[in-house]
């Protein structure tokens, strides 16, 4: 758990081993101060939890599968865009109950322990399904969590599931993190999560096997990746070695040495 400090503004005084700040003011004397009290917040935070324990003053019932939730409808507005985008249109006119909110029940009791604590319960088992639900709902916070808890545990196995994911959920910010992991250990990726990789779309594998950032010996182990993906269904008894070289040679001819390959001339070649 995170905790975040003061931040310390020249001209201010801090209280020492407390939660309270004098913040920077710009003022001619010695006796005036303007104070921020992180405790207050963490305080005002708990004590409406409490509140929605006890379902005092909650004023929404939220109703996901067989189970309800009652919350504060402010509480939920004031932490989630699409939360409050849909309190302030239909839902208004929908009474007290809303039926669904496309959640599964047991993820959003997860993001809702957020919404009143700012804590959150993330295991290997829950992640992709609450990354998937808070990018849904606007969580942003909930988003980067899961991001970071996805960086710690990414390796050679799950980098590729990861990339297919993180691609469909369009999370950009970690799709670029995972396509540098792939490219960086690329030898080793293709080696140790063959299935994964073949799994990939054409579309993807063209996409890593173009990209400059590629940790290559040399381009004939892009080649060869490439070749493996294409060549499966090819009945190369009965294919002429003429017509094959004179392809090859084709599709170098106007590229520098210098220059890797436009992968998108193959692209047709993938199924």
């Amino acid at each position: 758990v995170s905790t975040l400090l003061p931040t310390f503004i020249p001209g201010s005084r801090v209280c020492s081993g407390s939660d309270i700040s004098a913040a920077g003011v710009t003022t001619q004397s010695p006796e005036q101060a303007l104070f921020v009290s992180d405790r207050y917040a963490r305080l005002i935070l708990a004590q409406m939890n409490k509140m929605r324990l006890r379902a005092d003053f909650c004023d929404v019932r939220l109703r996901l599968g067989g189970r309800v939730f009652s919350v504060h409808k402010l509480v939920l507005a004031a932490s989630s865009p699409y939360l409050s985008a849909l309190f302030s249109g239909w839902m208004s006119e929908a009474g007290e109950e809303v039926q669904t909110l496309g959640v599964e029940a047991q993820v959003f009791e997860v993001l809702l322990e957020f919404i009143y604590t700012g804590m959150i319960y993330a295991t290997v088992e829950n992640i992709q399904e609450l990354m998937v639900a808070a990018d849904m709902l606007k969580l942003s916070e909930v988003v980067s969590i899961c991001g970071e808890f996805l960086k710690s545990h990414m390796d050679l196995s799950n980098c590729v599931g990861l990339y297919q994911f993180l691609e469909q959920i369009a999370c950009m910010d970690m799709l670029e993190f995972t396509e540098i992991y792939v490219h960086v250990d690329f030898l080793e990726v293709l080696h140790s999560v063959s299935d994964e990789f073949w799994g990939l779309s054409k579309d993807q594998l063209v996409k890593l096997l173009r990209s400059e950032e590629l940790w290559i010996e040399d381009e004939y182990q892009v080649f060869t990746a490439a070749m493996d993906r294409v060549l499966d269904p090819v009945r190369f008894p009965l294919l002429s070695p003429q017509r094959l070289f004179k392809y090859i040679e084709g599709l170098a001819l106007g590229q520098s040495s210098h220059v890797r390959p436009n992968w998108d001339v193959y692209k047709y070649c993938f199924v």
